[in-house]
């Protein structure tokens, strides 16, 4: 397996770190994205780290509001959350 590059902050995100925003963005855990990008929650975990460094994040939502102040994801990207009512609860 070869050695994965060194990311720094500012580097731009890859096209497979924006699709793993993209879901997290959408309030996906680790294991929904792994098995929706047929990858292990293993290599999510990774593929977040890079983006945490890239973007200076220090958690999910920061990386979350980083990615959107920097234009790397669009705020149109973002699907509404149906939050529960106090009905359904």
């Amino acid at each position: 397996m070869p050695t994965p590059l060194p990311v720094a902050l500012g580097d731009p995100l890859s096209r497979r770190e924006l699709q793993v925003m993209r879901r997290v963005i959408n309030g996906q855990s680790n294991s929904a994205i792994a098995t929706e990008l047929d990858i292990s929650p293993y290599t999510v975990k990774t593929h977040l780290t890079r983006i945490f460094r890239k973007l200076g994040a220090r958690d999910r939502a920061h990386a979350c509001g980083l990615a959107i102040i920097t234009h790397q994801l669009r705020p149109a990207e973002v699907r509404p959350v149906t939050l529960p009512t106090a009905a359904t609860r």
